[in-house]
């Protein structure tokens, strides 16, 4: 039996990492007309090493999913995490 996207994301998350809101000026400073928005490969390490030891892991990518402070802060809640990592 499948399980739906829904039910999914409602299944005990252990760990949300995220990649936060900011706008390229925000993170890169002086050199945001530089490049473009990059992967968070970093967290995808992270989540990598965590779910080869069992954990439950989820990234949100906010600037990839257009996401603000708020809607960011919303979609936590709703995975009600143990942990938290940015």
């Amino acid at each position: 039996m499948k399980t739906s996207t829904k039910e999914k994301e409602h299944k005990k998350t252990d760990i949300v990492f995220i990649n936060p809101p900011l706008s390229h000026k925000e993170r890169y400073g002086l050199k945001f007309k530089i490049g473009g928005q990059t992967p968070p490969t970093g967290l995808a390490l992270l989540a990598a090493v965590c779910r080869e030891h069992n954990y439950k892991v989820r990234i949100i990518d906010a600037p990839t999913s257009k996401l603000d402070y708020k809607s960011t802060i919303r979609r936590i809640i709703k995975l009600s995490p143990k942990y938290v990592g940015l």
